[in-house]
């Protein structure tokens, strides 16, 4: 069993008014292959709130709206952004391609580049968005808001037309961290079966290619696209990821979306961007060193995966993220994030990806490092840094500023994530720490909690 930690977090949606549109996590249905999503409670002739029975003309068209049945979050403003330096930007960003899923109930945006005051029009279930290209070439629309369902095409036209097949609307999550992220499901025990029966038609995955950059991209690397899980593409899918997306997918019955992105032997600060980790003063100078570094930066460089691996992910719609990291920053190398500072920086990283991806305080759940090793029967300074780290991680999951109820939650259950979905948590309750002591490398450790 491994300590699975949850930050508990309102998600800053607007509540909806109507009493049909606040219906309970998980009580979603996809219907089959052509399917709209249908909420518990109301008929199948029938869609929520009394609306004449859909014919069979307009069997692919999701609900829209209020009558979706959950409150609606419009991922906030959007800012002109240069693109990448010496990158030919395509006509549309890579992360959407065939076989996608797309964030439901969300005005999830959709977005790419052309030349500055292009007009481009996207089209999908008989709803029609437009944008105009930026001082910069770069055009972003939101589509929705769509209930979870498909399939459905995406067609984006312009200069170019590019239409997009087996789109599907339904929870997208972020799966992030080291090796025990990355690990495929064909290197587990009992693999090879695994793979074999890993044909789930609404689990739908996206690996991100390994790339570090010294300054943030909006481009991805390599030519990676979604795909459907199943024999012929679960091999090489992150396990851990794949068992998560697997339970969600069952429990909830709505399409699931894996974005995974996660490297092996990375230090937690790679994966922080630069002003988050500059505001932590031990880190301020290897921030300010990174601008002029010289390519190529290694992995475990600050800031460098999250600006060649997440920040091309931006602004993508999410329902949540994923984080399995930690065994790289528990030791005594001075190099990197010690267990102490681990404390300071995994709550910057969630703070900053909160932020960045405009989609409310969204959930983040952290995989506790396991019980790993002998117990001591002395003491040691070195054998305590493992320790200390997964003190750190129980330390943010309970301090999170964006808790679900007044005192802070903590989940501990078997490796299938189902955590995610769960409605009994067992709570853990102790004195709020303080948010703002000094934050350099002498400060004192926090003290343990009070359970």
């Amino acid at each position: 069993m491994l300590a699975i930690s949850l930050i508990g977090c309102s998600e800053a949606r607007p509540e909806s008014s109507d009493p049909s549109a606040q219906s309970p996590a998980g009580s979603d249905k996809v219907a089959g292959a052509g399917g709209t999503a249908q909420l518990a409670g109301s008929s199948a002739g029938s869609a929520p709130g009394g609306a004449a029975p859909a014919d069979a003309s307009s069997a692919n068209v999701g609900k829209i709206g209020a009558d979706a049945g959950h409150a609606i979050f419009d991922g906030g403003p959007d800012e002109p952004m240069a693109p990448d330096p010496g990158v030919a930007m395509p006509f549309v960003h890579s992360l959407f391609t065939d076989h996608m899923v797309l964030q439901r109930d969300a005005m999830t945006p959709v977005w790419g580049w052309s030349q500055p005051g292009d007009k481009v029009t996207v089209q999908i279930a008989a709803k029609t968005f437009t944008a105009t290209a930026d001082s910069y070439g770069r055009w972003l629309v939101r589509i929705g808001p769509f209930a979870a369902g498909g399939p459905w095409t995406l067609a984006i036209s312009g200069p170019k037309s590019v239409t997009m097949q087996d789109v599907f609307f339904g929870d997208v999550w972020i799966c992030s961290g080291q090796s025990n992220m990355v690990l495929p499901v064909s290197a587990i025990l009992n693999g090879a079966a695994e793979v074999a029966a890993s044909s789930v038609p609404h689990l739908r995955h996206f690996t991100v290619p390994e790339r570090a950059q010294r300054m943030p991209h909006q481009s991805l690397s390599g030519n990676s696209s979604w795909a459907v899980a199943g024999p012929s593409t679960t091999g090489n899918l992150s396990a851990s990821c794949y068992f998560f997306g697997r339970s969600l997918e069952k429990k909830l019955d709505v399409p699931i979306g894996l974005i995974v992105a996660a490297v092996g032997g990375t230090w937690i600060e790679a994966w922080t961007g630069g002003p988050a980790l500059a505001a932590i003063e031990d880190f301020r100078p290897a921030v300010d060193a990174l601008a002029t570094a010289a390519d190529p930066v290694g992995n475990n460089t600050v800031s460098v995966l999250y600006n060649g691996m997440v920040a091309p992910l931006l602004p993508y719609g999410i329902k949540g993220a994923a984080w399995y990291q930690g065994e790289s920053n528990a030791d005594n190398n001075t190099n990197h994030a010690s267990p102490d500072q681990y404390s300071w920086v995994l709550p910057a990283l969630i703070s900053d990806w909160r932020t960045r991806f405009k989609m409310g305080n969204f959930p983040f759940l952290i995989v506790q490092l396991p019980n790993y090793s002998a117990p001591q029967t002395l003491p040691s300074e070195d054998g305590s840094y493992w320790a200390l780290l997964r003190e750190a991680q129980l330390d943010t999951a309970l301090d999170d500023p964006h808790d679900v109820s007044p005192r802070s939650q903590i989940l501990v259950m078997p490796w299938t994530f189902t955590l995610a979905t769960s409605k009994t948590w067992a709570r853990v309750s102790r004195p709020r720490l303080s948010t703002s002591p000094t934050q350099t490398r002498a400060r004192p450790r926090r003290p343990r909690p009070i359970r």
